[in-house]
């Protein structure tokens, strides 16, 4: 199907294969032409690769297997390495650089050291729960996913639209800060750039399931977003996917898009 040769199937880390699969579905509706010029955005974490392929040659082998002829960019930047993707994929076509762009997340836990290692640092939870937004909280818990989006203009596009991205915005958290606790100042000002005037009616929150981090998020929305829109809905996948970590961008994405065409927030 992706016509690989055997020695480009035994060097692909398992995380490319799924990618290859998924982006493949993602990719039914798109006809040639813009496949010609569309962009390849991924993220994924070098250290939970399990063969000699590096993370950053994941776009190169999705773009030669499905003839996209666009840039490329990998993202490997832990937790935000999917929503960079987005922002990355987003800015490219809005700069002209292509006319649509593939963004695909994936983690895939191959190597033991890591959970051990997230373990003894008192980060994962000994309940073996995600419990965000929860007062039982008690860390978090890793998961596996691999989800992908088309993005691409939408007055020049034929194909099915579910969902519009307004905005994207970058921040940085303060070096003085823990690594799980969120920068608050950076957050709130992440929230009032990104917002276009439109009624929000819902919010998707990263919620790790850490009462720090997670207490921390809900001040900033306390401070921004629940000012304007009271009674609105909150929601996050963690409670039912896990820390998928590269792939939590995307995931989100697509959990929030899935709850407004419902209007049902999936239960924690």
């Amino acid at each position: 199907w992706f016509k690989c040769s055997s020695y480009e199937v035994d060097e692909m880390d398992p995380h490319a294969r799924h990618a290859l699969e998924v982006a493949a579905e993602a990719l039914v509706q798109v006809d040639k032409n813009t496949r010609s010029s569309m962009g390849v955005f991924t993220a994924a974490i070098q250290y939970d690769f399990g063969v000699r392929m590096t993370s950053c040659n994941l776009p190169r082998t999705l773009a030669t297997a499905l003839k996209l002829e666009g840039p490329t960019d990998h993202i490997d930047k832990a937790c935000t390495s999917s929503h960079l993707a987005l922002h990355q994929a987003r800015e490219a076509i809005q700069a002209g650089q292509c006319a649509a762009s593939l963004v695909v997340g994936t983690t895939i836990m191959l190597q033991p050291a890591v959970g051990e290692g997230l373990l003894k640092a008192g980060i994962l939870a000994p309940s073996g729960v995600c419990r965000p937004l929860d007062q039982r909280a008690d860390g978090l818990v890793r998961g596996e996913a691999c989800a992908a989006v088309v993005l691409t203009n939408l007055s020049s596009s034929s194909m099915m639209c579910v969902g519009r991205l307004l905005a994207t915005v970058v921040t940085q958290n303060s070096s003085l800060l823990p690594l799980l606790s969120p920068d608050r100042n950076a957050q709130e000002e992440a929230i009032r750039v990104a917002h276009t005037g439109q009624t929000v009616e819902a919010m998707h929150i990263h919620g790790i399931g850490q009462k720090v981090a997670d207490l921390t998020e809900l001040m900033v929305l306390k401070n921004t977003w629940a000012v304007k829109h009271t009674g609105r809905a909150l929601m996050n996948h963690k409670a039912n996917f896990g820390h998928t970590v590269a792939a939590a961008g995307v995931l989100g994405l697509l959990t929030t898009i899935r709850a407004l065409q419902s209007h049902h927030v999936p239960a924690h």
